[in-house]
């Protein structure tokens, strides 16, 4: 039997894209109103929809109406009458919220293999929580085992640095248990590539994989959404069809000005490819530590994901500005007329964006890419990676990347032999794979990678964090926090550079500026 995952995400939890989430409330169903952001209607929905066993106490979570069919259930979750979280109040929530979640839930699922529960980090907005490490860990273990007894995904989704990296921090210490579901050398190749995006080396390249999961289309579903307006017949579908994806497009633009289709052609793309929610690929690759990353998607997945992370990017060519950025290729659904898809926009490609490709060959000469959520099939994708390899002298070639693929292709595999790396998760052919069962690992891989990729502790100063710390931590802390009680506030420059160090470390400037006596 398939047992669920947990993945940790550093993202807005009403932006994802889950089956479920939950909505922290009380038996007086009152809402923080930051949870209404999206739906200015939910709390009168929860008051409505609320069972007289809740409002008692009898029972701790109940589904809350949705707007539309197919969006996010909101599991109304009691929090405790005293605010205090235990670890047997954190496991009682998230059992009561599972459950009334698979409940709720209609028989058809989502595209993924597995259902997606949603939740935040319990009991750390205010609160009597005085150990959020305690705190954390009782979280994880409480969504672990909903996870494996349930056959659902969990997914704990934070804001805060510190939370986020000590999720990871102790998840890392044990990952035969935390990532049980990758053999040992595919969670090898995970930890490996994780090391590689810690030291800032790797640059995420994304396919169209990787907004799919969030319900935008495939290549081949754009296309046929397309069609539809035009009301082709049988014959003609079947034509359509059979022609290369860059004729069908070409066509397809053809055919809507001849038979006079009210909605722009490059506007009816921007519409179908723009959903509201990402799915946990883009919310996974939010958080890796590039300067920059590259897609050839038109949506703005991956954009509000990193926003929501705390690592915006401005988008090239659209945007100019300092910091992370992101190179959108073939162009951007905000901008429908940079749209590249017909077989005469990737002809002129080259004469227009020469500098874009450029750029792709600088982080190709200069970084490991990580290729995301495509098949490689894309012809000026080819035409990039050829020109780099040619530039390389002779006995210096090497790999220029990982491609991790959903399925096995030992053909593919052999054509990009000494160019890239290949990471498969399912070792059987394409046309045999489970791509659902296959997708979620590929998730899961980039869970693993992510874990390991976060290299910072800026949980290790923080308040409220230090009391159920490791060992090695703990004594840590005390040290670095009795450093500071003798030298904050030092006039010596080499202090700037210490405290830089201690406030990556999660260390209040309140406290940096004024200390009087180390905090724990």
């Amino acid at each position: 039997m398939t047992t669920g995952h947990v993945f940790v995400l550093r993202a807005d939890l009403l932006n994802l894209n889950a089956d479920a989430w939950l909505l922290p409330t009380d038996r007086w169903v009152e809402i923080e109103p930051g949870w209404m952001s999206r739906d200015a209607g939910l709390h009168r929905r929860a008051d409505d929809a609320a069972p007289d066993d809740f409002r008692r106490g009898d029972t701790l979570a109940f589904a809350v109406p949705t707007l539309q069919v197919g969006e996010p259930i909101p599991i109304a979750t009691a929090v405790p009458s005293d605010n205090h979280w235990g670890p047997e109040q954190v496991r009682e929530r998230v059992r009561a919220f599972a459950q009334a979640a698979l409940e709720a839930l209609p028989e058809a699922s989502s595209r993924r293999s597995l259902r997606l529960l949603a939740l935040p980090f319990l009991g750390s907005a205010g609160g009597s929580a005085e150990d959020l490490t305690a705190q954390m860990r009782a979280l994880l273990e409480a969504s672990r085992e909903v996870a494996r007894e349930k056959a659902v995904d969990v997914a704990v989704v934070v804001r805060d640095p510190a939370a986020y990296t000590l999720a990871q921090a102790l998840r890392r210490d044990h990952p035969g248990e935390w990532w049980e579901e990758l053999d040992a050398g595919i969670r090898a190749q995970a930890e490996e590539l994780g090391r590689k995006a810690g030291l800032g080396r790797i640059v995420p390249f994304l396919g169209a994989g990787v907004s799919m999961s969030a319900g935008a289309p495939s290549w081949a579903e754009l296309l046929a959404d397309l069609a539809v307006p035009l009301n082709l017949s049988a014959d003609e579908l079947k034509e359509l069809r059979s022609l290369n994806p860059l004729d069908q497009a070409s066509l397809l633009e053809t055919l809507y000005a001849e038979r006079g289709v009210t909605t722009d052609y490059r506007s009816s793309i921007a519409e179908r490819v723009e959903v509201p929610r990402y799915g946990l690929a883009p919310a996974l690759l939010a958080s890796l530590p590039s300067e920059g990353a590259i897609t050839l998607n038109y949506d703005g997945l991956f954009e509000k994901a990193c926003d929501d992370a705390g690592e915006p990017r401005f988008v090239i060519p659209n945007e100019s500005g300092e910091g992370r950025w992101l190179l959108k290729l073939h162009g951007d659904a905000k901008k429908p007329k940079t749209i590249v898809l017909t077989r005469d926009d990737y002809l002129g490609f080259n004469a227009n964006r020469e500098a874009l490709s450029s750029l792709v060959k600088a982080h190709l000469m200069t970084h490991h890419l990580l290729f995301v959520g495509f098949g490689l099939a894309d012809d000026h994708f080819h035409e990039i990676v050829h020109a780099v390899h040619r530039a390389l002298p002779e006995g210096g070639k090497r790999e220029l990347g990982t491609a991790i693929m959903v399925a096995a292709d030992g053909l593919h595999a052999k054509a990009w032999e000494g160019r890239l790396a290949m990471v498969r998760m399912t070792p059987d052919p394409v046309a045999k794979a489970d791509f659902g069962v296959a997708a979620r690992r590929l998730e899961i891989f980039l869970d693993a990678m992510m874990a390991h990729a976060t290299q910072e502790h800026t949980y290790l100063l923080a308040e409220k964090y230090g009391e159920s710390l490791a060992a090695h931590d703990r004594e840590l802390r005390e040290d670095l926090l009795t450093l500071v009680a003798k030298h904050g506030g030092s006039d010596s420059p080499a202090w700037a550079v210490v405290k830089t160090a201690l406030e990556g470390l999660g260390l209040p400037a309140r406290i940096l500026e004024q200390p009087l006596v180390p905090v724990r």
